[in-house]
């Protein structure tokens, strides 16, 4: 008798834990609950779509997560007739000359106090976290308190009048101003109290203004293109009337000797 069939014989005699006396019935009872067992493992092995569902939308919330941090706290405030004063979230103040306005993200506030300028602007800041205000002509970092900010398509200005400010590595104290434009890089003091440009009844004054900033408050107020590019460097002290578009450009050009010519309904003034 070999092993298979020792094996049998024993397995004829075996009882328990089947109740049935024929070797069939036991092997029966074996082979069912190997496939019952083999079932059973099949369905712990396959496709779970809820496990998939929740890892998907997971996935789906982390990609949308910025979209939905931009779309709900962006924040734009306008000064679109009047300047006028508004606060950021940390309490910091911030004075809009017409025409301006600044952006920034009101969720990511407490995480970086970034905002982005376009026109001209009075900043009080709060003591505390670094504060950042971007522009097309790079970042302003404010060290200090208080500093105006202007900048357009074409140049930026920014005046210290507390503490300390850094403009592209460039440090500034109080009553320092720089300007950058895509010509040119200059500095300076900055000795009246207030912004660059202060209207006053129907003048416009200025106190050793570049005149990059003169000409875009012109073009602002008269609603006329100006062009004028120069490597030289000019600031312009005096009053110009805000009534008045051919005598202004005369005050301004004359002391410097640069002549005006009109051009496609525009003027460009041109150096001699």
């Amino acid at each position: 008798m070999n092993e298979l069939e020792k094996a049998e014989d024993r397995l004829k005699h075996f009882k328990a834990p089947f109740s049935e006396d024929s070797f069939d019935a036991a092997r029966a009872k074996v082979m069912a609950r190997t496939i019952n067992a083999e079932e059973v493992s099949e369905a712990h092995t396959g496709f779970n779509f809820n496990r998939f569902y929740a890892a998907a939308a997971t996935l789906a919330l982390i990609i949308s997560l910025p979209f939905l941090i931009y779309f709900f706290g962006s924040t734009t405030l306008t000064a679109e007739e009047n300047s006028g004063k508004h606060f950021l979230p940390d309490g910091s103040e911030v004075m809009l000359a017409e025409g301006s306005s600044i952006s920034y993200n009101s969720i990511l506030w407490n995480f970086a106090r970034t905002t982005n300028l376009d026109g001209e602007a009075f900043f009080n800041v709060e003591s505390g976290a670094q504060f950042t205000v971007e522009t097309a002509f790079g970042d302003v970092t404010v060290l200090g308190t208080q500093f105006s900010v202007w900048v357009n398509e074409d140049a930026l200005v920014v005046q210290c009048q507390e503490g300390k400010v850094d403009v592209e590595g460039e440090i500034l104290k109080a009553d320092d101003y720089i300007l950058l434009s895509t010509e040119q890089t200059s500095t300076g003091k900055w000795t009246k109290d207030g912004p660059f440009i202060s209207i006053t009844e129907n003048h416009l004054t200025f106190e050793n203004t570049p005149i990059q900033i003169v000409i875009e408050a012109l073009e602002k107020e008269f609603g006329t293109d100006i062009q004028f590019s120069s490597s030289s460097v000019y600031r312009f002290s005096g009053s110009l009337r805000a009534d008045d578009f051919e005598s202004s450009l005369e005050i301004l050009t004359k002391p410097f000797g640069l002549e005006i010519s009109s051009d496609k309904g525009g003027v460009v003034i041109l150096e001699p």
